[in-house]
């Protein structure tokens, strides 16, 4: 009987790699758990093979593992030596030297405190740990990446974006060996966020691994995904295509119609004619055919909407067909059109911006393509319909032109502003250094996509948020304003400069902070003079420098009392501020003497007092 030794090497190399990884790892270690079990055949050819097998799976929860496998390593040597003459089929290459890997000094509470970030990031998102970062040069690190690299959640998307902004092509090889191979459960999520970044560069991974059957689907998906960014893939994706089955089948295909392969364009054309006409490849396909097919169906629901009275319902979906098309302007331009005819409303019901579906499709061709062809068609449809199309134009300009992005696109704060500040919602800073846009306020493993925009947050965007212009006394307000939608629309716009300027601050470099943080107090104080909201006074008790005063204050309680109708709670409000005493008792009394038909809100003031005078016992 003749006795397949290639698991024996492969069981021998785990070995060696585990003793370089270090004993602490090796119960996590999921490649020499497999190799020990794809070896078991094996321990049964004869009982020195047994004799490893044992002593391999008792290493895995040995309490001496350093010795233990020193001694594993040691038969392994010897089995190697009386094996004679070996011929193994498979191709060999040199192993890649890999300086990426350097000792971090760490603190054995440092590293379980690393590890344990890490553990928590498939579950929820965590705010950036340095730490967990700065280390993972370390081979101490390499088991909790290998472990969390292949899930999904929006915490592994943000954690994988962030390493690879810190440490660039030095950890992808890292990426790719985390890839388990021949679980089918595993998702290939490394191969995905490497071609978000890389696209191309790393083409010959991405064919070795689509090609070899015995890697699981979801891998070789994924890597057949990734194909699509170097046009030279055509006939090996047109094999695969015609080779394959179910979902290997239509992801070549899906492929092949994104890089516009000619050899797709029939298959698209005959797809679009069907009773049922293929919905995804008429949204990814820039074929003449796709482009005839979603300029008819719009049109005609242009006429629908020009023969409806009131609003037309919205449809969303249709809007995706007009994606990764770069002649399909003119449908553009007629939704503009019918929109400009409409009279212009305030949507008060959601944040996103106005027109939003519509936009959208413009923005995910810049994060897809970014071809020169896709800025030139938002440029020109906002120069004809700028109400209409400020929020994709927004999105443009900041990666064109940030130094004056805001001053160039905004120029109604009630019509524009909301687009802002849907698109700065979106910053983040990577640990590179660089201020980036994310496709989606939370990433995932379908959404890695980000773009880089600048080292500094332009002046421009601080005198955006920081405009006093947009304030108004709260006393006033409604004589300001034709309808209830103006009204609640410049509320919004001064309440979310206060967020956003926060947020920005959160996520800034030290060298800027002092920098936005004064402008940003000076608007605060603005905004609690005038309209002083929560947001306001929340901003001023962290940056703002100085106490709250007793107009602030007094204001405060006055304006709460108006807009929030019965459900404001002085008592705890006022706890929750660093107000100073004196200055509260003062308003304290100021509030029971104007308000003092008021039951609910004096007896608030009270709990105040009595808590101010039980301090001072």
């Amino acid at each position: 009987m003749e006795v397949k030794t290639n698991p024996f090497y492969e069981l021998r190399n785990r070995l060696y790699a585990s003793a370089a990884a270090g004993c602490a790892l090796i119960a996590e270690d999921f490649r020499l758990k497999r190799a020990i079990e794809a070896f078991q055949p094996l321990s049964e050819a004869n009982k020195v093979f047994g004799r490893l097998y044992a002593m391999c799976n008792a290493l895995l929860t040995s309490e001496n593992k350093a010795a233990d496998i020193i001694d594993c390593i040691a038969l392994a040597d010897a089995l190697a030596v009386t094996q004679g003459t070996f011929a193994d089929g498979s191709e060999t290459a040199p192993v890649p030297a890999d300086d990426f890997i350097k000792p971090v000094r760490m603190t054995v509470n440092e590293l379980e405190s690393n590890r344990e970030y890490i553990r928590k990031l498939q579950y929820t998102d965590q705010s950036y740990y340095v730490s967990a970062y700065d280390s993972m040069t370390d081979p101490r690190m390499i088991g909790s990446l290998f472990n969390i690299a292949g899930k999904n959640g929006s915490g592994v998307a943000t954690f994988l974006s962030n390493l690879l902004a810190k440490y660039g092509d030095d950890i992808v090889p890292l990426l790719f060996q985390s890839l388990d191979l021949y679980n089918k459960n595993a998702t290939g999520n490394q191969v995905r966020i490497i071609s978000a970044n890389f696209r191309e560069k790393y083409n010959d991974r991405y064919i070795q691994l689509a090609e070899d059957e015995t890697v699981t689907a979801n891998i070789r998906i994924a890597a057949i995904e990734a194909m699509q960014y170097e046009p030279k893939n055509e006939e090996r994706l047109l094999d695969l295509y015609k080779l394959s089955k179910g979902k290997i089948k239509n992801a070549a295909l899906i492929s092949l119609v994104r890089m516009n392969a000619p050899s797709a364009e029939a298959i698209v054309e005959k797809a679009l004619t069907k009773s049922k006409p293929d919905y995804e490849l008429a949204c990814e396909s820039d074929s003449k055919a796709a482009e005839d097919y979603v300029r008819k169906l719009h049109f005609d629901k242009l006429y629908e909407a020009y023969n409806t009275a009131g609003e037309l319902p919205k449809f969303s979906a249709n809007f995706d067909l007009l994606g990764n098309k770069k002649n399909i302007g003119d449908v553009f331009e007629k939704w503009g059109e019918y929109y400009s005819s409409r009279p212009l409303k305030y949507d008060i019901s959601s944040r996103t911006p106005d027109y939003y579906y519509e936009n959208e499709t413009l923005i995910e061709n810049l994060y897809k393509h970014g071809d020169k062809e896709y800025f030139d068609m938002i440029r020109s449809l906002y120069e004809k319909y700028p109400n209409v199309y400020a929020y994709s134009a927004f999105f443009a300009a900041l990666i064109e032109a940030p130094e004056n992005a805001c001053k160039k696109i905004c120029k109604n704060h009630l019509i524009n502003d909301k687009s802002l500040f849907y698109v700065i919602d979106k910053l983040f800073r990577s640990p590179d250094g660089w201020y980036r846009i994310k496709k989606v306020p939370y990433m995932n493993e379908d959404n890695y996509e980000n773009i880089k925009l600048f080292r500094k947050i332009p002046d421009d965007m601080i005198e955006f948020l920081t405009d006093t212009s947009v304030i108004y006394d709260f006393n006033e307000l409604e004589k300001n304003f034709k309808s209830h939608e103006e009204l609640w629309t410049a509320e919004e716009n001064m309440r979310w400069r206060c967020v956003a300027l926060s947020s920005i601050l959160c996520i800034c470099g030290d060298d800027e902070s002092e920098r936005i943080k004064a402008a940003a107090a000076e608007y605060a104080w603005a905004m609690a003079k005038k309209y002083p909201i929560s947001q306001a006074l929340t901003f001023l008790k962290e940056f703002g420098g100085r106490p709250l005063d007793e107009d602030i204050i007094y204001n405060y309680v006055k304006y709460s009392k108006i807009t929030m109708k019965g459900h404001f709670s002085f008592s705890n409000t006022m706890e929750r501020s660093d107000v100073p005493e004196d200055v509260l008792r003062k308003v304290c009394q100021r509030i029971m003497n104007d308000f003092s038909d008021n039951s609910d809100l004096i007896s608030h003031v009270k709990i105040v007092l009595e808590k101010l005078d039980a301090k001072e016992q």
